[in-house]
């Protein structure tokens, strides 16, 4: 009995000699996987490849879906991805495998539960969003889109494509996110609630008005569990102690894209307003050196004139036995001369919120919605004086929105403007 008391109790020390004097197999552990992503860069890498501008006075009661200020999206090469070469560059022999790098990512503070929105910011204090009546709202005046950055289900869409060698096909502009219609790549804001309003976006945003380049249209991410504005910095996760480098701050470096335009008067009008984009010019927001050439370039969209619609209001343009704008289905054929125009076109304007004409001679677009109490050029409720619209382009006009018949209202457009 002492012996094989004895002899057990041997076999039970030795394992615990092992175990405690040889090396063991390390593992990745979520706090070393956190700690190690919190010195990583962030991982994603986001572009849109298309914007449109609405120059309506919006009401805040005006239907949502068809009429707003800014649309942005990615359509064609535009999209997001995961940074090219972003896990070689770890140099940590910890995160080789798909499970390990989709692991990192969602411990990583910088990476995980975040969404891309589009706001209007500040070139100066980028933490700051365009809001007219001094408070900004999700859908109004930033816009959250695509379905959440970190989640395992989008990490997986995204490393699939993860250093494909062409980089529009790596990547990702929908994704169906278990929702009927999917989610795509396109975020909508509406910051005009009257003219005042509309004029002073135009004005913060390019020459030839006088407060060129206060304002830059943003691609940016924001913190998921965050129901108010704000745009994420590499200086929102230092370490304890620690400082931004002189001269950096988060209000002024930010992770995603910035867009500067200037606005101009319609081609061939001598109305003379500010109603549609004349250039648009991309640029990142971040420069601190941890971005590649290809994230860090300034990139001129092209704004073509073949690209700005006159908006005509429903009840003027079925006034009389000739529309102002002639209906006509969309034709894609290769017989028609502007069906590359019109799919451009309808990435912005759905088919079933506008129709589109299009000619040598005119361009123009018409709600298919009449409903609601206002519309591109405003309120059309009861007992208010229905806005006049001077749509003959030769024709001067008002633009106050205090319409006359002998004094009508300037027309609205819609521009829109790609990326090369």
């Amino acid at each position: 009995m002492r012996l094989k008391a004895f002899l057990l109790a041997l076999s039970l020390t030795i394992p615990a000699f092992l175990y405690t004097n040889c090396t063991v197999p390390a593992t990745s552990s979520l706090e070393e996987m956190s700690s190690a992503a919190l010195k990583g860069e962030f991982a994603y890498d986001a572009r849109p490849d298309q914007l449109a501008y609405m120059s309506c006075d919006l009401a805040p009661d005006s239907d949502e879906r068809t009429f707003w200020t800014f649309r942005v999206g990615a359509y064609r090469s535009g999209g997001i991805r995961i940074k090219a070469n972003f896990f070689e560059d770890l140099q940590d022999t910890r995160f080789n495998t798909e499970q390990e790098r989709l692991d990192y990512i969602a411990a990583s503070a910088k990476s995980a539960n975040t969404k891309m929105q589009v706001s209007i910011i500040g070139d100066l204090k980028r933490q700051w969003t365009v809001a007219y009546d001094g408070a900004a709202f999700a859908g109004r005046e930033f816009s959250q889109f695509f379905p959440q950055l970190g989640l395992p289900e989008v990490s997986q869409s995204l490393y699939k494509n993860y250093n494909m060698v062409n980089d529009t096909e790596a990547r990702l502009r929908y994704l169906r996110n278990n929702r009927p219609w999917g989610e795509r790549f396109e975020g909508t804001i509406r910051v005009s609630s009257d003219y005042s309003s509309a004029e002073y976006v135009r004005r913060g945003f390019g020459t030839p008005l006088p407060d060129a380049g206060m304002f830059l249209l943003a691609l940016t991410y924001a913190n998921s569990l965050s129901s108010s504005f704000s745009a994420r910095s590499p200086y929102d996760f230092l370490e304890p102690g620690a400082t931004p480098p002189p001269g950096k701050s988060r209000d002024l470096n930010v992770y995603g894209k910035g867009i500067r335009m200037s606005f101009g008067i319609p081609a061939g009008s001598v109305q003379n307003q500010y109603y549609t984009i004349s250039s648009a010019r991309e640029e990142s927001l971040l420069n601190d050196g941890t971005e590649s050439p290809s994230e860090t370039a300034i990139v001129n969209w092209s704004c073509p004139s073949t690209l700005q619609l006159q908006i005509v209001q429903v009840d003027d343009n079925f006034a009389t036995a000739t529309p102002i704008c002639p209906i006509q289905p969309d034709d894609y054929s290769a017989a028609n001369p502007y069906a590359n125009d019109l799919r451009i076109i309808r990435n912005s304007l759905r088919v079933e919120d506008w129709y589109v004409y299009l000619s040598a001679n005119k361009r123009c677009v018409v709600p298919k919605y009449n409903g609601g109490s206002s519309t591109c050029y405003g309120p059309k409720s009861a007992g208010t004086t229905k806005r006049v619209v001077e749509y003959n382009l030769s024709n001067t006009c008002r633009f106050d929105g205090g319409s006359a018949a002998n004094n009508p209202d300037c027309s609205h457009f819609v521009s829109i403007c790609v990326r090369p």
